[in-house]
């Protein structure tokens, strides 16, 4: 399930499991069982273009505010294997106030479509492009950002 989750994930970072909190198995059929799992997942250093398998990938500490998953996963299990038949997920970043816990001075990560971002990451781009005469870089996505006081 974490490999289906993360193959089809196409923004921000992979993610890793951190605990499997239920299983329940909602019909036995001829063709094996139907169940429904609920994973947490943890957000990892490695960005989800990487071709880094997840196993390799360090989990993002929480001084980084990590961003934590909660996916809903429906299994088909037959003759021994699984096969993904839905997922929803949701993530959010851990709170302000858990982060301040361990350290009061971490930046919080911002807004990505907040203004001071966006214009920082595009005059980053337009001087590192205007500076290179052999390759032209496009911005796919803004991944993370913090903005220092």
């Amino acid at each position: 399930a974490l490999h289906y989750i993360n193959a089809h994930h196409h923004h921000g970072y992979k993610h890793a499991l951190n605990r499997v909190e239920n299983v329940n198995i909602l019909s036995e059929t001829a063709n094996g069982e139907i169940m429904l799992t609920e994973l947490d997942l943890l957000e990892t250093k490695c960005p989800w273009v990487s071709p880094t398998p997840v196993e390799s990938c360090p989990v993002r500490p929480i001084i980084e505010q990590a961003v934590e998953g909660d996916c809903k996963v429906k299994l088909q299990k037959q003759n021994g294997s699984f096969t993904v038949l839905g997922v929803r997920c949701k993530s959010e970043p851990d709170s302000a106030e858990n982060i301040h816990k361990v350290c009061t001075t971490c930046p919080l990560l911002a807004l990505l479509n907040n203004t001071q971002v966006t214009h920082a990451v595009d005059q980053a781009l337009l001087h590192f492009n205007r500076d290179n005469s052999t390759v032209f870089y496009r911005l796919h996505e803004i991944g993370r950002a913090q903005i220092q006081g």
